[in-house]
């Protein structure tokens, strides 16, 4: 979705108009498909990418960045109000399922997270490694594991040293665009979802994960 958004907004892009609304077209196809998954981390973090996207975009002119924000917000409100064909009621019904624990269960993997934190503050309980593991999920037949929050398996295995080690790698870049690449609004923005969406996700530091591996090649994009 943030790539035909990309896309759609990029001026000079096509000669021939008409491939903009083809972007536009399967962006909204994007966004169907996104609503079926019924994630609410990743509804989320699409929401709140598309805002840093436009603020990193048009943050120079704030009379056409505000303008972007208010439709989106105005385009997001109605598709939540009225429903269009039902494609939020999975996601409806799991919000309801889960109203009596709306974290589903991460909160006491992150009191496993914070605990391991607690035992080795500075350097870390040791990279991609979990001590407490009363409340964590793992399969050592599939050899996967979930820590409940990527920021938080980060911070617990790698100490305040590799936390500020791995901020180090994404707020200069970050910083730098700002001030002067407002074209690369979508690396951003697709580093924003992915900052958002590893608060309850713990895929950060798992290799294995596709997911990680755009996280990691989207950061090389910043850098």
């Amino acid at each position: 979705f943030l790539f035909c958004l990309d896309r759609f907004m990029m001026k000079g892009i096509t000669e021939k108009k008409y491939k903009k609304y083809i972007y536009l077209i399967l962006g909204l196809i994007c966004l169907f498909v996104s609503s079926l998954a019924t994630s609410r981390g990743a509804m989320g973090g699409m929401l709140f990418a598309i805002v840093v996207y436009i603020c990193f975009k048009y943050h120079k002119r704030n009379h056409v960045m505000f303008g972007y924000i208010l439709a989106f917000a105005t385009l997001f409100t109605a598709i939540i109000v009225l429903n269009p064909g039902g494609m939020l009621d999975a996601l409806y019904n799991k919000i309801e399922n889960s109203s009596s624990n709306i974290t589903s269960g991460r909160d006491k993997m992150w009191q496993d997270r914070i605990a391991d934190f607690e035992s080795s503050p500075i350097i870390g309980v040791g990279f991609l490694t979990m001590k407490e593991v009363k409340n964590s999920k793992i399969d050592f037949f599939e050899g996967t594991q979930e820590s409940g929050s990527g920021w938080l398996m980060l911070l617990s295995s790698t100490g305040i040293l590799g936390f500020i080690s791995y901020l180090l790698l994404i707020i200069p870049p970050l910083i730098q665009i700002w001030r002067y690449f407002p074209n690369y609004g979508l690396s951003v923005a697709v580093c924003a979802f992915f900052a958002t969406h590893t608060i309850i996700e713990g895929y950060t530091l798992a290799f294995g994960s596709p997911l990680c591996a755009l996280m990691w090649l989207n950061i090389g994009v910043l850098n």
